[in-house]
């Protein structure tokens, strides 16, 4: 029900399963507040204080939650969102949400562009079309995540967990064209699993600690891109093209090479046990300390 609450010192306040719809509470400070299972439906949280507040199972529809003055960061370190509803409408571009909980939220054509996520848990999150452009992922976990049609250009992602996760569509151009070798670069990303890689161009990319376990990467390109210390066991590469590629202690074992191209890649320490290599091209490939059998 409508009440004004504006700049009111809530911090740590419990308030469990109540009717805060159409509420001013711009520029409360509502840090570690529980608003669990709350109706916060129309109300105004502009400018308020949200850092580690428990909005869990509550309805957010038409919520404003606008930082003040418009430049500002919004502030949402550890926020805890899980399970709330109709966040579609939430302005979170630049907003600073390190180690929240949105795990299962509905954030279709959010825009996250330049936030900071980092430890974040968004597995299974509904990020179609989301625009998560120039944003730190480094350490979230999007495990079942859906991120068909999402922006993920110039997005670190380092340490992320994507297993299972669904790319299709999704724009991973990380910088594109003329990009820095560092803007090309994955370190510890986990992909088993996840759908919508193949047939995409890596040309040039830097996979380091990375796993694409079970994946299908059929007609993928790997043209000198470098995988050091990978895991891309049992996924299918038929057709993928791995020219000039550099792969420095990575395990292919049980993957299927067929009618993939390995010509004039330089693999050192890799493993192949029980790889198809049917009709693979090896030709002036330069292999030492691997594993065939």
């Amino acid at each position: 029900h409508e009440s004004s609450l504006a700049g009111a010192q809530m911090a740590g306040a419990l308030l469990s399963d109540c009717d805060l719809s159409l509420s001013n509470l711009s520029g409360a400070d509502l840090n570690e507040s529980n608003f669990a299972g709350c109706n916060l439906e129309g109300a105004n949280l502009d400018s308020a204080c949200l850092v580690a507040c428990d909005l869990r199972n509550t309805s957010l529809k038409g919520v404003s939650i606008f930082a003040s003055p418009p430049t500002a960061h919004l502030d949402l370190r550890r926020i805890r969102l899980s399970g709330a509803t109709d966040l579609q409408l939430l302005y979170l571009q630049r907003a600073i949400m390190t180690g929240a909980d949105l795990a299962g939220l509905s954030l279709h054509k959010c825009d996250l562009s330049y936030a900071r996520l980092e430890g974040a848990d968004m597995s299974r999150c509904d990020l179609s079309y989301c625009n998560l452009s120039n944003a730190n992922l480094e350490g979230a976990v999007l495990q079942d995540a859906l991120l068909t049609g999402a922006c993920l250009e110039g997005t670190n992602v380092n340490k992320c967990n994507f297993s299972r996760a669904n790319f299709e569509h999704a724009s991973l151009l990380m910088g594109g064209v003329g990009a820095k070798d560092a803007e090309r670069e994955w370190e510890g990303v986990l992909l088993q699993g996840a759908t919508g890689l193949g047939a995409r161009d890596f040309s040039n990319w830097h996979f380091v600690d990375c796993s694409f376990d079970t994946c299908d990467l059929s007609n993928t390109k790997f043209s000198s891109a470098r995988l050091h210390r990978c895991s891309v066991e049992a996924v299918l590469l038929v057709g993928a093209d791995f020219k000039d590629a550099h792969c420095v202690n990575t395990s292919f074992a049980r993957s299927n090479f067929a009618n993939a191209t390995l010509k004039t890649a330089v693999v050192d320490g890799a493993n192949f046990t029980n790889a198809v290599l049917t009709d693979a091209d090896m030709r002036k490939a330069k292999m030492s300390g691997c594993v065939l059998h």
